[in-house]
């Protein structure tokens, strides 16, 4: 259990965090959503206090229907959110799971025009946007700041939960009584699109789960800015 101290620690520094981004960004900003805990606790935190909360979702058409049903409960519980929501731009590459599993360039080219460059179009005319990032989530994500400058687009990145571990997570979301995405009861702890992701087991990170089949160290989807290896 989290002491309490240390718990309200973590939630006063989100909060600043977003207040430094409502400053500096107003109504030009995005909140990143992919239906995870992080995503619902920062539409929880932004829902009042951005003029117009506004939440990113990329359709890839490849999500679980929880993570569906979790933006639905979502935008229910907060109907002041402004939501923008891609549809998928490549359904040849959709249709063809198979091929994503067995060329790591063609994984990167589904989640490149599905995910990464529909979070570009968006971002055209932003100041900058909002992530859920921890550094808790893996290796490759515990250089993670709480503000970032993204290269070479130049826009800002929040992470206002970057320092924050799974029991604050757990606690903020019970306390608050957020809805969550019904995966996390099966098992999965970073949910992306179905065919490319699993149920973690509890010694690996939050990532093992994605793309199990690569052998590259670094893996991530683009849309913040990770090299892959070639």
């Amino acid at each position: 259990m989290i002491d309490s101290n240390v718990y309200n620690s973590f939630v006063q520094e989100a909060m600043l965090i977003l207040a430094k981004a409502k400053m500096e960004l107003g109504e030009s900003h995005i909140l990143a959503f992919s239906g995870q805990y992080e995503g619902v606790i920062l539409a929880d935190m932004i829902a009042d206090l951005f003029p117009v909360p506004t939440i990113f979702f990329a359709d890839t058409g490849r999500h679980f229907e929880e993570t569906y049903q979790i933006l639905h409960d979502v935008i229910a519980r907060f109907p002041q959110l402004y939501l923008i929501c891609t549809s998928p731009a490549s359904t040849v590459i959709l249709t063809r799971p198979y091929h994503m599993k067995t060329s790591e360039a063609g994984r990167d080219a589904c989640c490149d025009r599905n995910k990464a460059a529909p979070l570009q179009r968006v971002l055209i005319g932003k100041k900058g946007w909002l992530t859920g990032l921890r550094r808790s989530h893996s290796t490759s994500r515990n250089c993670t700041d709480l503000i970032e400058q993204n290269k070479p687009e130049g826009k800002t990145k929040y992470n206002p939960l970057a320092d924050w571990p799974d029991e604050a997570v757990m606690r903020y979301t019970a306390e608050h009584r957020l809805p969550c995405n019904m995966l996390y009861l099966k098992g999965y702890r970073s949910i992306g699109c179905a065919p490319c992701t699993r149920p973690t087991f509890e010694w690996e990170d939050h990532l093992a789960g994605k793309w199990w089949w690569e052998t590259r160290k670094e893996k991530g989807c683009g849309m913040h800015g990770e090299e892959k290896e070639k």
